[in-house]
């Protein structure tokens, strides 16, 4: 009960927090995402997505499509999307991500090799 109450006044105070930020720091802030992670945690998906989507996008727009953190952000909206069983729009952001992630391993891996 009680880490229950905690949890929601954690919400709360980050939902507080994200409005006194500006736009451009607010959508690459550790606080959103973290913000986001905690609905998430807590079953709120349907709560969660739009943090996770604005902290992509912001994460997109400034840091780019292969940076680690954006990288990140991918995986973080996509979970929840495979979990409310949104497959179709889950798919490319995986997707994305094996290319961002996977993808540049492969070149280094010698031919013939037993791996």
């Amino acid at each position: 009960m009680v880490i229950g109450i905690m949890r929601e006044w954690m919400v709360e105070s980050g939902k507080g927090a994200l409005l006194g930020l500006p736009e451009e720091e607010r959508a690459v802030s550790v606080l959103l995402s973290n913000l986001a992670m905690l609905l998430r945690v807590q079953g709120k998906l349907e709560e969660a997505e739009p943090l996770f989507r604005e902290s992509l996008d912001g994460r997109r727009r400034t840091l780019g499509n292969t940076h680690p953190d954006t990288l990140t952000s991918i995986d973080n909206f996509a979970s929840p999307l495979l979990l409310r069983g949104k497959l179709s729009e889950a798919e490319p952001l995986f997707e994305k991500l094996w290319r961002g992630n996977v993808a540049p391993l492969v070149t280094l891996i010698p031919p013939h090799s037993t791996l």
